[in-house]
């Protein structure tokens, strides 16, 4: 990039920008006024000065120094730290120019050789604010740090200064700091030598540090001499030459303006760009090279390329752009950069329709190829664009382009909005033209399950055809733009989609999946008329029906052309052509019925599978107009059908049949021909119990109906008669077949009749008893009519006394507990007058429950207790201390007995009813450690630790967690629980982790008053990354719902404590699982906004595309409360990116923040992100 007169490589401004870059200085950055420091030699001459003492002709200043110390016992340090002391002057244009490459203090990366503090004294003018400083050898290692080093020591030190050729050897060789900082600093980072020349003795011992490669490269701004590039070329440093100023006060003037506009450039912000760039784009392609390389910048990065295009509508950019190799994707088929695609859209936007000819010229120059994403571009810009703004010759040239130059995956959507366009402007043909590309089939490969069935075996792949557009697609596009202009040029159609149909058999021929006989496209097709058939319809039925309805066209105007066509279809190998035209056919009206069959009986026959339909047709419609002798051909041809397997051992009654299924279909076209039906007589009596089929004419065919339960007699109907009238037919009753009355229907019924008439159901039951009919399913159909019906007091003493009766317990044990559960539930009052007798059904039930053993592990034991008989009872029992509670004895402490005695027996069962009625009764566990802590303690709780068992275990977490409630006490008497379900979270606990995290998190917030000291970190180390992004979420839901009291509480207690620590990466780093709930935490704060935006503004940035903060926060409080914290946390969400669609509340919070008074650095702030994001 030139920049003055100095042509900086594109690697040292991209370091720049990627904040990779270093800037080596050296004793020539300082020499200039009003610094006015020495050269090394220069400060050598100063030291010897009084000595009688100066170097020798090719003696090195630094040994030279070194025989000044150790021989004449010259104080070398002392004296250069007082020469440079007494001349160190203020720092100068360069200083200030490099201490502005890193825009903050914060962010400078400086290493200088010099010993004064200049660049030091420059940062803080310039910046505001002073550097860090370093001094050998106390120094950072290379490949990480912040601030100026000076790598020969300083001032503050003058033993430290590195002068003599010991020093130096202690620097690089013997201790090495030097060399060991150096080696690590270009390894890691792009380094640029300011202020070096390639004599200077001091470079000898800095090119021992650099590495003979690495992955970043070494430059070094220096004067023009005659040999200079070559001795840094030796050195493996790039030279970015200037020429020196002689007769200039300044000589390297022309440096310190490079810098200073390197500075500049660094320093630029998006708006700054966003001006630069659309005034050097509206003028068109500049001449200067400053201009050129400002450019050639910024088309690099995204937003950058967009402020360009903004005001580029000059003709000759384009051409500009192409010389210089910034469009050559567009032509070609990689996928794009962000850049790329900008320059597309842009491309085909301002050019497509306004000057056209210059996109042309490109297309002509790359060989008329176009990237898809350039393509798509045009064709956007060719469909939004007025349609009056451009001429119909344009679009034509634009179709006939757009069709050639088609990838092979598009948008069909966009063509047939392009084909509205040429509808619109009369181009018929051009709307032809994209019927073609999108009908044209196109080979795809997949895989096929090997034949043999073998595991590991040889992979099959299957070639198959499809289309570029959808079948609704292409249906729309034939019916409403090309059908309605048929008369016009239905052989143009036809010379479209009859090759269309034919290479799509060729192409399956070629992947043996088809051949004379059949291929996939003709067997979905029924019938080529529209037919009910045909309802699930796929792209090949567009195509089909516009060559259908085309030959049906040209058949009724030109008759001869329709014949020409019929009689090439014919002759296809194609079965779906050789349809068509038997089809058509039948449409050549001026064709006799004789000529017709006689033309079908010498071309496709009556009995090829393939147009078997067709044939049968157009057979039914010209035989009642055939003449005797055209009726004897055809009977002749059915009566001489030999079934194809003469090898079948039906071989003959297979043959009759299809004979049969033809005179019958003749016989009912023409039912007073004597010799049809004298031939179907025949076989008739051959087969006299053969009946005619429904559809002889398809070779298959289907139906459908809705088919659901239905019984042979209503609710009211069972209702008008006693319910023992009804017994035998109701018990006899098992259904009619597929589509009528049921048994499901009869009893969904009978359930109806009970629930409507209890005393008709009492009838019914006692009935059912007399005729010891225990195991019918109607005892279910009652039960159930019992559990909908209102039931009166009374009403229920009858019903308990009928689930009393062992033999309806046996016969339906489930429906007696679902009753004996819906009366306990919500504690009705009525449930206490029967407690009694209704908790000895329940432990009768119990003591017969034999749930059978699940064939796998059940992945949620709760939800499968909940469906069980074993489960029904537990959740009775627990309705039941309720009721007892609330009706008999109120102020009771600790389970009744008889509860508790039903519970322990539940508790310590160890079959499968027993682990559903665990998961039960862990689900209540709040309940029951209320009502009787001791007995919780003792039977529920060592179920939570893995020495119950893996069963166990899962048996009583997966209850609890469906419903977790805790208290305080609870919580404590869970806190071994939970320490060994963290352990457990990589283990046992693994597949229940999400439920543990969410309920632990619950317990951290209310119940934990220090988590931070053990919890936190153990849940950290057996956590997956899945289970701390629930954590983070489940943290942000809970702040959301609570109130701003106690989010301070939490707040202090622990949280911001938390959320500090995991910026320094305690107990781990933040991921981004959790990144993406912890940015949202502040808008879940309340009156804490401000300082949760501090705390997240110092996180990692993640791109948040659903977050949707800014719709958030548009209508907040906070906006209105905390302006300039809003504006930090935008600022930051933005910077990492949000997509676009946030722009408009983006732009309405920047208008408000505006008017709300925002600190001005805020506003600019924001309003240079959202100008890179595009928000403008």
């Amino acid at each position: 990039m030139k920049l003055g007169v100095i042509d900086f490589p594109n690697e040292v401004v991209d370091a720049l920008r990627d904040d990779r870059l270093v800037v080596l200085a050296g004793a020539g950055v300082s020499i200039g006024a009003p610094s006015n420091m020495p050269s090394f030699g220069e400060l050598v001459d100063a030291i010897a000065q009084g000595t009688g003492e100066s170097p020798g002709e090719k003696e090195p200043p630094d040994r030279f120094l070194g025989r000044l110390g150790d021989g004449r016992k010259v104080d070398v340090h002392t004296t250069a730290a007082r020469a440079l002391s007494g001349n160190q002057g203020a720092p100068n244009d360069l200083h200030r120019a490099l201490a502005r490459l890193f825009r903050e203090a914060g962010r400078m990366r400086v290493v200088t050789t010099n010993f004064e503090f200049l660049i030091e004294a420059a940062a803080e003018e310039a910046l505001g604010q002073r550097p860090r400083s370093f001094e050998a050898p106390a120094i950072p290692v290379g490949s990480d740090f912040r601030g100026v080093v000076h790598i020969h020591g300083g001032l503050s030190d003058p033993h430290t200064m590195v002068l003599t050729d010991a020093d130096f050897g202690r620097a690089y060789l013997l201790e090495g700091w030097a060399r060991r900082f150096l080696v690590s600093l270009f390894r890691h980072f792009t380094v640029l030598f300011v202020g070096y020349s390639h004599q200077d003795a001091v470079v000898n011992y800095l090119a021992r540090a650099i590495p003979a490669t690495g992955a970043y490269g070494r430059y070094a701004l220096m004067e023009v001499t005659e040999d200079s590039p070559t001795r840094w070329d030796l050195l493996g440093v790039t030279a970015i030459p200037y020429k020196k100023q002689p007769n200039e006060d300044n000589p390297h003037q022309r440096l310190y303006d490079g810098v200073g506009k390197l500075a500049q450039h660094a320093s630029r912000g998006a708006l700054e760009w966003r001006t630069q760039l659309n005034e050097i784009a509206e003028a068109g392609p500049p001449q200067d090279a400053e201009s050129v390389g400002q450019i050639d910048h910024a088309l690099t990065e995204f937003h950058l390329t967009r402020f360009l295009l903004e005001t580029a509508t000059h003709s000759e950019w384009p051409r500009w752009l192409n010389e210089r190799g910034y469009l050559d994707s567009l032509f070609d088929q990689p996928a794009l950069s962000e850049q790329a695609q900008e320059l597309a859209a842009w491309l085909a936007n301002t050019y497509a329709t306004a000057n056209a000819s210059v996109i042309f010229s490109l297309l002509e120059r790359h060989g008329a190829q176009l990237n898809p994403a350039l393509w798509q571009a045009l064709v956007l810009a060719l469909y939004r664009e007025d349609r009056n703004a451009y001429s119909a010759e344009l679009l034509s040239q634009w179709v006939s382009l757009l069709v050639a130059a088609a990838p092979r995956q598009i948008d069909h959507h966009l063509m047939t909005f392009l084909a509205e366009r040429c509808t619109d402007k009369g181009l018929l043909h051009s709307v032809l033209d994209i019927w073609a590309l999108l009908v044209t089939p196109r080979l795809h490969l997949r895989r096929r399950v090997a034949v043999d069935g073998s595991v590991g075996g040889t992979v099959a792949v299957a070639g198959e055809v499809r289309r570029l557009s959808t079948e609704y697609a292409l249906t729309e596009l034939w019916e409403q733009r090309l059908k309605p202009h048929l008369s016009e040029f239905a052989e143009e159609v036809l010379r479209v989609s009859i090759p269309a149909l034919e290479a799509s058999h060729r192409t399956l021929a070629c992947w043996s999946q088809a051949d004379r006989g059949g291929d996939p496209e003709t067997w979905h097709r029924s019938a080529i008329e529209h037919h009910e058939q045909d309802e699930l319809r796929e792209p090949v039925d567009a195509v089909i029906d516009s060559a259908r309805d085309a030959l049906e066209s040209l058949s009724a105007a030109n008759y001869e052309g329709g014949k020409r066509w019929v009689l090439q279809l014919l002759d296809s190998n194609a079965p779906l052509l050789r349809r068509l035209a038997a089809h058509a056919l039948s449409t050549l009206t001026q064709m006799s019925s004789d000529d017709r069959l006689q033309l079908l009986l010498k071309t496709t026959g009556l009995h090829e599978v393939s147009t078997h339909h067709e044939v049968y047709r157009l057979a039914r419609l010209s035989y009642p107009e055939a003449g005797q002798k055209t009726r004897r051909d055809v009977l002749d041809a059915i009566a001489s059908y030999q079934w194809p397997d003469p090898d079948d051992k039906n071989a003959e009654t297979l043959g009759a049949r299809v004979r049969f299924n033809w005179l019958h279909w003749l016989y009912e076209s023409v039912p007073d021909c004597v010799e049809t039906k004298r031939e179907l007589d025949a076989l008739w009596k051959a087969f006299p119990e053969w009946q005619p089929q429904e559809h002889p004419d398809l070779t298959f065919w289907m139906s459908s109906g809705w088919v659901g339960d239905r019984s042979p007699w209503s609710s009211e109907e069972l209702l008008n008669s006693p319910a023992e009238a009804w017994v035998n037919n109701l018990l006899e009753f098992r259904g009619e077949g597929l589509l009528g009355p049921n048994r499901e229907g009869l009893l969904a019924a009978v359930s109806n009749a009970v629930q409507e008439n209890f005393y008709w159901s009492l009838d019914l039951a006692t009935a059912l008893s007399n005729k010891s009919r225990w195991q019918t399913d109607l005892w279910r159909a009652i039960l159930r009519g019992w559990h909908r019906a209102d039931l009166q007091m009374e009403d229920w003493g009858n019903v308990i006394q009928w689930l009393e009766m062992r033999e309806l317990q046996c016969a339906d044990p489930q429906g007696v507990a679902d009753l004996l559960r819906r009366l306990v539930e919500d504690a009705k009052p009525i449930a206490a007058r029967f407690q009694t007798r209704t908790n000895s059904i329940a432990r009768q039930l119990w003591s017969s429950c034999d749930e059978p053993v699940p064939g796998n592990r059940p992945d949620d034991w709760f939800a499968k207790a909940l469906n069980s008989l074993a489960g029904t009872l537990a959740q009775y029992w627990l309705h039941s201390i309720a009721v007892y509670r609330q009706h008999v004895n109120e102020g009771g402490e600790g389970l009744p007995l008889e509860h508790r005695n039903a519970l322990t027996t539940v508790a310590e069962d160890e079959s499968v009813a027993g682990a559903y009625a665990r998961s039960i009764l862990a689900n209540q566990l709040l309940f029951l450690f209320k009502n009787d802590t001791e007995w919780t303690t003792e039977q529920l709780l060592p179920c939570f630790l893995p020495t119950a068992g893996e069963d166990c275990l899962h048996q009583a977490w997966d209850g609890f967690l469906a419903g977790a409630r805790v208290n305080p006490k609870l919580a404590e008497a869970m806190e071994p629980a939970f320490r060994e379900g963290i352990r457990a979270l990589d283990g046992l606990l693994a597949e229940r982790s999400e439920g543990f995290t969410r309920v632990l998190t619950l317990l951290l917030i209310y119940h934990l008053n220090d988590p931070l000291q053990d919890w936190v970190p153990e849940f950290f180390q057996h956590a997956s990354l899945e289970d701390r992004g629930t954590f983070a979420d489940q943290l942000g839901r809970l702040l959301r719902q609570m109130e701003n009291l106690a989010r301070r509480e939490l707040w202090g207690r622990w949280l911001r404590e938390y959320w500090e620590r995991r910026l320094m990466a305690i107990p781990r780093p933040i991921d981004d699982a959790e990144l993406r709930h912890m940015w949202e935490w502040p808008l879940h704060m309340g009156d804490l906004f401000p300082h949760a935006v501090d705390v997240a503004v110092r996180m990692r940035r993640i791109p948040m595309d659903r977050a949707l903060i800014p719709h958030t926060l548009v209508d907040s409080e906070y906006l209105q409360q905390y302006p300039d914290e809003v504006a930090r946390y935008l600022v930051e969400l933005v910077r990492a990116g949000l997509p676009r669609w946030e722009c408009g509340d983006l732009r309405k919070i920047a208008q408000r923040l505006d008017e709300l008074g925002a600190a001005p650095e805020n506003r600019a702030a924001l309003a240079e992100q959202m100008a890179r994001m595009g928000c403008t």
